[in-house]
């Protein structure tokens, strides 16, 4: 990632440095341009951070000199975690600066005025009181070494590895899979509490913040022991962060088959959802914050808010790419308890169409796709009665079925002999 040196942005965002690796393995996954992947390779590398890991091994943004930003032409590399700041779960800060007992003051009557303004019904003037507040007090910044970041760093490693290997990088890939693995022990060393199974925000923290858990969740870093609570732990938040979070922590759960859940969230109708997007807009954009409530100067057309879009397509329908290019596509569903579909999911060179319908404990796909396909049979699904193209079959010990390209029809029944 290089930038006109001559003109620098604002600060930037450590984790969005380190996704510009995921937006490269994306990229390639879904076109297949390899030739694209070799031309970038050497400012993905850069895009690792790597200058900024401690002695312990971990990123750490407080280690960012003049010569870093230099060389992505920003003012500054912070961490974000999420955005706006009220949507972070307390996540840990560190002080560096107390404010007087005459800011207290002042903060303290930003925040009665903040609270008057809301009861009269002027969410603006609350807004900009809250904001003023929130100006006035102890000065802080996000506590580093952090849970988030370093769980961004270590799904960058896993992808580098890939994209080094398909570019003939061996070298380099061999040394981000022992990167890789070393820092996931590492990781959980560190950021796992002994005492609540819980991921923590940075270390010397004991609080456990919604994001923490759900990046570290979505990323493959929490012990399978400990994914049952970590799992409990995120839903009890409910939408506990913004539109922004809402992509990681939809997508970790779904990958833990809360089908159910996810969809619930989806489809809510509170103040923190897409309906109230839809709603407070009259129109179907997406919004930066879930309302002006939340964030006063929102824009109204932002694309951090779209989850939904590659949710319900990727995971919920669950048509991804198995190999660059999208020659075999990976259909991977979790219906939870919604009973038809109707999906057109474009890919490289071609589609799949999918339906699905389900009728008490019946259910029934039909596929037609322009591309090879590795089925994953939904969980709990009754093997005796799964079906593809009037054959009974069962599937290999990753619960997946092959298939050639074309139409197929798949039945089966939840419940019984499940895999």
């Amino acid at each position: 990632m290089k930038m006109n040196q001559n003109k620098r942005i604002l600060p930037w965002p450590t984790e969005w440095i380190l996704q510009t690796v995921s937006l490269a393995y994306e990229y390639y996954m879904y076109t297949g341009d390899i030739e694209m992947i070799k031309k970038i390779y050497p400012e993905l590398k850069q895009c690792l951070l790597s200058d900024i890991l401690n002695e312990d091994g971990l990123l750490d943004s407080s280690l960012v000199d003049k010569k870093m930003l230099d060389s992505f032409g920003v003012s500054g590399i912070n961490d974000i975690i999420d955005w706006p700041v009220t949507e972070r779960d307390d996540f840990s800060t560190i002080v560096l600066e107390r404010a007087s007992f005459e800011d207290k003051i002042k903060s303290a009557k930003y925040r009665y005025m903040a609270f008057i303004a809301d009861i009269a019904g002027c969410h603006y003037a609350s807004c900009i009181y809250r904001i003023t507040g929130g100006e006035i007090g102890d000065k802080k910044v996000i506590a580093s070494p952090n849970a988030v970041v370093n769980a961004f760093y270590y799904n960058s490693l896993c992808q580098m590895t890939f994209l080094a290997d398909e570019i003939g990088k061996t070298e380099d890939a061999q040394n981000y899979r022992k990167t890789a693995e070393e820092f996931k022990f590492l990781y959980q060393r560190i950021f796992v509490s002994e005492r609540t199974g819980l991921i923590v925000d940075a270390v010397g923290s004991s609080h456990s913040s919604m994001h923490s858990n759900m990046y570290a969740l979505d990323f493959g870093l929490v012990p399978f022991e400990n994914k049952g609570r970590v799992v409990d732990y995120i839903k009890s938040k409910g939408m506990g962060c913004s539109v922004y979070g809402s992509q990681f922590l939809l997508e970790s759960l779904i990958k833990e088959n809360e089908d159910i859940y996810v969809i619930e969230l989806l489809t809510n109708t509170g103040r923190k959802s897409w309906y109230n997007m839809i709603h407070h807009t009259g129109s179907k954009l997406a919004t930066k914050a879930w309302d002006e409530k939340i964030k006063l100067n929102m824009d109204w057309n932002h694309a951090w808010a779209t989850a939904p879009v590659n949710i319900i397509t990727r995971y919920i329908v669950g048509v991804r790419p198995y190999t660059p290019g999208c020659e075999t596509v990976i259909i991977e569903p979790h219906f939870g308890k919604l009973t038809s579909i109707e999906a057109i999911v474009p890919i490289n060179n071609g589609e799949v169409n999918l339906s699905y319908s389900s009728n008490d404990n019946d259910n029934n796909i039909m596929i037609e796709t322009t591309a090879k396909v590795v089925f994953v049979v939904p969980i709990d699904t009754d093997m005796s009665t799964l079906v593809i193209d009037d054959v009974n079959v069962y599937a290999d010990d990753g619960n997946r079925i092959w298939l050639e390209q074309g139409v197929h029809e798949i039945s089966y029944r939840i419940g019984g002999s499940s895999l």
